[in-house]
């Protein structure tokens, strides 16, 4: 640091103040580790501005320098997929409505955990019970996507979905790996659609149901002429309300409901709701029981003690 130059460049007061700075932050961050980094005791911390560019490129480049290589992936049952295995398996952990806005495309996420991916070919879906074809793999890149021939694991591909996956889904050739399901949480706010133009019904029924494949959010009593939609955040109503409006043209109002907490629960048990509760319907037709406050939840798990409260939908 103690350079001639530099210090008649910056001057006695800056240049001793630069080099005090810089020793502290010497004392204070170690050398870089990077076995530390994968093995999640370090974090990496680098320097730069997306708005003017500088540093994007070696941002990007340090990236892939440190991404730790695919791994074996530990499945339900204690078995494991190694990357490295000959059979392809993957499972969707995203869906991402019109990004095209023009074509009106739903693109579903795909990180492949094994085998090699060939375009065109031909995969096991288990929940849908068929094989399908994936002729149309994407890549992603900023705004700009690329169609790809062949994938490895660790990598993601994107598949232009017609409705047809689900977030969570197993593509694989062979038994479906027992994959961990991928979380969803009881929701803690909760509001009534009420779209207030009834010439957009189809619009609004169609943005309803592809927003809550993507996670967006919960979906209740979706056969109701009002359903209703449960998020962990009020940002996702303004995000929900917003889309819809401007993917879809379905103008909507969102009414909140005095609702603080949710656990799904047994057909059978959800008879024994107190006035206090609101049994609802999630997409799959599992009763989900809405409590006022985290109060009313204790009093009834006081006074069912037999009844089971699930935090996410049973297996």
């Amino acid at each position: 640091i103690e350079d001639a130059s530099v210090r008649e460049l910056m001057g006695d007061t800056a240049h001793d103040k630069f080099c005090e700075d810089v020793a502290i932050a010497a004392e204070a961050l170690p050398p870089f580790d990077k076995q530390k980094f994968l093995s999640g005791e370090m974090t990496p911390v680098l320097f730069g501005s997306a708005v003017t560019n500088f540093g994007v490129e070696h941002l990007l480049a340090n990236l892939t320098d440190l991404a730790p290589a695919p791994r074996p992936i530990v499945l339900d049952n204690g078995e494991t997929i190694a990357p490295g295995e000959n059979r392809f398996t993957g499972f969707v952990f995203k869906m991402q409505a019109n990004m095209n806005k023009l074509h009106r495309d739903r693109v579903a996420f795909v990180r492949i955990t094994s085998g090699r991916f060939e375009r065109g070919m031909s995969v096991n879906v288990p929940r849908l019970g068929k094989e399908v074809k994936l002729a149309n793999p994407v890549a992603f890149f900023g705004q700009e996507r690329t169609t790809i021939d062949t994938a490895y694991a660790g990598d993601i591909i994107g598949i232009i979905s017609p409705g047809l996956y689900r977030l969570g889904d197993i593509l694989c050739n062979g038994p479906a790996p027992a994959f961990h399901p991928l979380p969803r949480f009881a929701p803690d706010l909760y509001a009534r659609i009420v779209l207030t133009d009834t010439g957009k019904a189809k619009q609004f029924r169609k943005g309803i149901s592809e927003l809550a494949d993507e996670g967006v959010v919960q979906l209740f009593n979706l056969s109701d002429a009002t359903p209703l939609i449960g998020v962990i955040g009020q940002l996702q109503f303004d995000v929900f309300k917003y889309r819809l409006e401007d993917e879809y043209g379905a103008p909507i109002r969102l009414e909140p409901l005095s609702f603080e907490c949710s656990r799904w629960i047994s057909k059978e048990d959800a008879q024994k709701a107190g006035r206090f509760d609101k049994v609802v319907q999630d997409e799959a037709g599992n009763p989900v029981l809405l409590f006022e406050s985290q109060f009313r939840l204790r009093s009834f798990q006081e006074q069912n003690p037999d009844v089971t409260l699930y935090m996410h939908p049973p297996v």
